[in-house]
């Protein structure tokens, strides 16, 4: 099942706009302008001697995009199951965030302190949560396992 994401980038009050990935009881943010679509119950490939943050391979419309375990690349250990994928393009091509549950979007406008965390752009407040705002291309980067 997939669902499509709006791509507009500015929310109407200046703020980000940005896709919600729950992570083992963490939240973290991308920006919505490089979020493709939300996968539900992706079927993942393993990759044999992938990086330790590349949880597979997975057919996007006919593309083979590579898997993310967004746990792993920001140092949480590893996700374990996949309910949901969130499928962005980034400058090294497109890859699939995984999420522990549903994504939600939402608009980033208030800050909560600075980042924390490798990938880490900033940090705001979402209701009563406090969402990591994460790089989509330096986590591309981080997975590949080359240096930045």
């Amino acid at each position: 099942m997939t669902r499509a994401v709006a791509t507009d980038a500015g929310g109407a009050d200046g703020g980000l706009r940005a896709l919600l990935l729950p992570v083992l009881g963490e939240w973290y943010a991308i920006e919505l302008a490089s979020v493709r679509e939300v996968l539900r119950r992706p079927a993942i490939t393993p990759l044999p001697g992938a990086p330790p943050a590349v949880l597979g391979v997975l057919n996007v419309r006919g593309e083979v995009v590579p898997a993310l375990d967004t746990a792993a690349l920001v140092g949480l250990g590893g996700l374990g199951a996949v309910p949901y994928v969130a499928v962005l393009d980034t400058t090294a091509g497109p890859g699939a965030l995984g999420a522990g549950a549903e994504p939600r979007t939402a608009i980033l406008d208030r800050r909560a302190g600075a980042p924390e965390g490798p990938c880490a752009i900033g940090r705001y407040a979402v209701d009563e949560l406090v969402v990591t705002l994460l790089d989509g291309d330096a986590l591309a980067v981080a997975a590949s396992g080359a240096p930045a």
